[in-house]
């Protein structure tokens, strides 16, 4: 993954994508980041931040026809 390490983030794989969202960085700051990553490009792509930070996220959903939106689940705002 680009950018700082991370961890307790959540992350799933839809349509030949992986999304990864949430956590917190090496220094305990909670994360707004979601990025995508296209295995056969190889190749990250950074999203919109989420509208809250979340830490520990508990999953992570992806609907078809979402209008190219996801849901992040549970976890804490801190």
């Amino acid at each position: 993954m680009p950018g700082p390490r991370r961890s307790f983030f959540t992350c799933t794989a839809v349509g030949g994508a992986v999304y990864v969202a949430g956590g917190h960085n090496d220094k305990k700051n909670v994360l707004q980041l979601a990025l995508a990553y296209d295995p056969d490009a190889d190749a990250w792509a950074q999203l919109s931040d989420m509208a809250e930070e979340r830490d520990k996220p508990r999953g992570l959903c992806v609907a078809a026809g979402g209008g190219g939106r996801f849901l992040v689940v549970g976890g804490y705002p801190t």
